[in-house]
Parts: C-alpha cells; sequence; structure tokens
C-alpha cells in the first residue's frame, strides 16, 4: 500500500474530481504506484495511480439493518465493502444478496445507490 494511504480511506481523484474508497487489490492488479479505488458512481474497482489521488480521511460506515438490506456487501451486523474481507465475502456468493452498490458510502444506502 502507498504511504498515506489505507484500506478505507476516501480519497479525490485529482483529474477527474470525483471521490472514491480505496478497496484491497484482491487479485494482486496493481503496481507499486497503484491502488485499488472504488470510485463514486462507478460500476467495479479500477486501479488508479496514486499520484492522481488525494487522501481525505478513513471511512466510518454506520451498517443499517435496514438500509443495507439485500446489498453484496452486508453481513447481519456490519458493512465489507471498505474492509479486508471484501474479496472473501464477495467472491463467496454470500447469500444471493441482489443488488450492488456504484454509489459510495453513505450515498449507497439512500435508495439502494
Amino acid at each position: 500500500m502507498n504511504k498515506g494511504f489505507e484500506v478505507g480511506m476516501k480519497v479525490r481523484h485529482k483529474k477527474e474530481n470525483r471521490l472514491g474508497v480505496v478497496v484491497p487489490d484482491a487479485v494482486g492488479l496493481c503496481g507499486q504506484n497503484h491502488l485499488m479505488v472504488d470510485l463514486d458512481g462507478v460500476s467495479g474497482d479500477q486501479a488508479y495511480l496514486a499520484s492522481d489521488l488525494e487522501a481525505l480521511e478513513k471511512i466510518q460506515v454506520v451498517f443499517s439493518p435496514e438500509k443495507c438490506k439485500g446489498c453484496v456487501f452486508a453481513n447481519h451486523c456490519s458493512c465489507n465493502r471498505y474492509s479486508e474481507a471484501r474479496a472473501g465475502w464477495l467472491f463467496s456468493g454470500q447469500g444471493g444478496k441482489k443488488w450492488s452498490p456504484q454509489r459510495m458510502y453513505p450515498f449507497c444506502q439512500d435508495g439502494h445507490g
């Protein structure tokens, strides 16, 4: 992981002026100068140059059983979207969940975004 960045860190893409969150690089796609980012409004994670990203703050997800119901990242009491458990949770196909959010937290909880 690049200095100043960690899994669950909110970032701003300087060139696109978009927000996202650093997620684990589960399959080793990122080189030394890249980070895997779940960019707000984009489907799927993408590798970005760390120099194109500005670290903001660590995301503190507040899990809501009602708002998170059916989300692929939700277990019974927490959200695995921005955790080290993310890849294992997705690859295991947990419970036939119905939707995967494209918006970052907290917007993902607004109408299953």
